[in-house]
């Protein structure tokens, strides 16, 4: 995860390095759980598709093909979820957190709530077959121009259920220069050499 600011007023810091903390056992489950699904639509099909024989044989994969994904999701429940410093922490809510000073009772609360966020968002995203097959496809070609293309459609998809207005990551990137610039469609310079110039 790349710690940062994603939108005006994102300075809820130790929800931030909570999340830095939880990538590295998180982020499988972004590949895993829509990689389950896509199976279990194999197996109710009978149909073996290339992406899925690719996808059958991996086990580990290059971290970054899905960072910008988690590092959205996090940034967005961040967004809907400002800052609880301050807030009064009631017994039932931490209830083994007692000898707890009320900072280490907010990591775990922010802990807990997050890991519940992230595992129920991963699910809801997977029920919208266009994102299983953009993850997918982005880890079975990680690395490559195929890739890129699925991580990049990846990006759109959740550009589009969690909005752009609000990220400011979004408002800085290429596609949305690209997109927003002038109300022209500018293609970058890669594509443009490879459409005209082959």
């Amino acid at each position: 995860m790349i710690v940062s600011d994603r939108f005006k007023g994102d300075t809820n810091e130790a929800l931030k390095w909570i999340q830095d903390d939880t990538y590295w056992s998180l982020l499988p489950y972004l590949y895993t759980f829509p990689k389950g699904i896509y199976r279990q639509a194999i197996s109710f099909t009978g149909v073996e598709t290339e992406l899925y024989k690719i996808n059958r044989e991996i086990e580990s994969f290059d971290h970054r093909v899905l960072q910008d994904a988690h590092d959205k999701i996090a940034a967005y429940y961040r967004y809907q979820h400002p800052d609880k410093l301050g807030q009064l922490v009631l017994p039932f809510v931490a209830p083994d957190c007692s000898d707890l000073s009320l900072e280490e009772i907010l990591e775990k609360i922010y802990t807990r709530e997050w890991c519940n966020f992230w595992y129920a968002e991963v699910r809801r995203i997977s029920e919208e077959p266009l994102v299983v097959r953009a993850i997918l496809t982005a880890v079975a070609y990680q690395n490559t121009d195929d890739g890129y293309e699925a991580e990049d459609l990846l990006m759109e998809l959740l550009h589009d259920r969690y909005g752009k207005l609000w990220d400011t990551d979004v408002i800085l990137s290429r596609e949305y220069r690209k997109n927003k610039s002038h109300d022209t469609l500018r293609l970058p310079p890669e594509i443009n050499r490879r459409l005209y110039y082959i």
